[in-house]
């Protein structure tokens, strides 16, 4: 009689605790904004698919979209609502909450652009509402609408040259 492995157990898979222990992991590691921590639990060439946000590569694809989010939102903060996990696979449902930062977005293009970029705070003005809510997955369903592009610098950059050359400025 030979030795034969069952059909649901694949060579180097991991088995559905250690799943779990990877994927708690993860989401700490997010929780404390340490990206370091969080990438390095991704195998290279592992998938960060985030239905409707994400379809990236680690290592470098998952730091970007981490960098990304942390950037705006200083205050950012990670929920874990709900967790199912099957032998090697985990689906997180998560949410996340924070406070955007204008200022991150204007350093942000700073960088991008090289030249300072002139600004003005002012109060809000009569009507302007006291909270925005964005919901990609709502806007996506909806209206069937998805952005093309998540990372910041990237739409810094594209949105600088279509208004280059769309007013012919520098």
């Amino acid at each position: 009689m030979t030795d034969v492995k069952p059909t649901s157990i694949i060579e180097g898979a991991i088995d559905q605790d250690e799943t779990e222990r990877v994927g708690d992991a993860y989401f700490d590691a997010i929780a404390r904004r340490d990206v370091d921590a969080a990438v390095a639990l991704w195998r290279t060439g592992g998938r960060e698919n985030v239905r409707g946000q994400v379809d990236t590569t680690a290592p470098e694809g998952v730091r970007e979209f981490l960098s990304g989010l942390f950037g705006p939102f200083p205050d950012l903060a990670f929920e874990v609502v709900e967790k199912t996990i099957q032998d090697d696979r985990g689906s997180y449902r998560w949410k996340a909450t924070g406070t955007f930062d204008i200022h991150g977005i204007i350093h942000a293009a700073e960088a991008v652009l090289g030249q300072p970029v002139p600004y003005t705070v002012s109060p809000r003005r009569p009507g302007d509402p006291a909270e925005l809510v964005a919901a990609v997955a709502k806007a996506r369903r909806v209206l069937n609408w998805q952005a093309g592009n998540s990372d910041l610098d990237q739409v810094i950059s594209s949105a600088w040259n279509w208004y280059v050359k769309d007013r012919g400025r520098t």
